[in-house]
């Protein structure tokens, strides 16, 4: 095993684990036909670093109640993701660099979260006006 690194067209490297079987191996298999097209060769399965991780979590997706648990969580957090991507621009960056989409980000984030505020001391401060009226007719 050896460990190589592979880099994308967008810039990222990516750690890859790389096992290589030798020919005579392949040649001595039994599932040889169904795992490598030249046996003389041998096989090289690569694995991405953290790629376990990403197999236990589709592990766990399969279970009934990860997914009960996860349709309640996009009902509420999704939520708001998706608004922050449909509603407040995020889908797309509007500037160059990793240091202009960052402050995008944040200045979308810090706007989300004060109508967040807002919209919270709204709900606040409605049942007080609500009492008033009636309080006033009582009297």
């Amino acid at each position: 095993m050896r460990q190589d690194t592979e880099k994308r067209s967008n810039g990222l490297e990516l750690t890859v684990l790389v096992h290589q079987a030798s020919g005579q191996d392949c040649q001595g298999c039994p599932r040889q036909p169904g795992c490598t097209r030249n046996p003389t060769k041998g096989r090289v399965v690569k694995r991405y670093q953290g790629e376990e991780a990403l197999e236990r979590l589709a592990q766990r997706m399969k279970d009934p109640d990860s997914q009960r648990v996860y349709r309640q969580r996009k009902q509420s957090v999704e939520l708001g993701y998706a608004d922050l991507k449909e509603h407040r621009g995020l889908r797309v960056f509007r500037g160059f660099g990793r240091q202009r989409a960052r402050a995008q980000a944040g200045l979308v984030l810090l706007a989300s979260n004060g109508l967040t505020i807002m919209h919270a001391l709204q709900r606040r401060q409605r049942p007080k006006q609500a009492r008033a009226p009636q309080e006033t007719e009582a009297a």
